[in-house]
């Protein structure tokens, strides 16, 4: 899995690419995690290359959003493939998560 921190438009996004699995899921949450702890209150993770997400993927991204509610960071999923979106919606995971079909949405949503 890669990890790239980035500004688009006046958002936080962390772009993902690869996996994300029980080997991958606590260089995601460290990732994160810092850039919560840097003074970022939404951060938007950018799904466009993410090819898999299993079940210990799922778990890791929802231990996420817990320990971030606890810091008042809100935390988005942008660009989700069609896999991923029917993934979100088979656990119910799209009632607890925002996404955005892109980053043009999200920035639309912030004005």
């Amino acid at each position: 899995m890669e990890l790239v921190r980035k500004k688009e438009q006046s958002l936080c996004v962390l772009s993902i690419s690869g996996k994300i699995n029980v080997q991958t899921s606590a260089d995601l949450k460290k990732e994160v995690i810092d850039i919560a702890d840097s003074g970022e209150s939404k951060i938007y993770l950018d799904f466009s290359n993410v090819e898999f997400v299993n079940s210990s993927g799922l778990g890791s991204l929802i231990n996420l959003l817990k320990e971030l509610r606890k810091k008042d960071v809100s935390l988005y999923i942008v660009s989700p493939s069609d896999f991923i979106k029917s993934l979100f919606e088979l656990t119910h995971l799209d009632q607890i998560f925002t996404s955005y079909e892109n980053i043009e949405e999200a920035v639309n949503d912030q004005n």
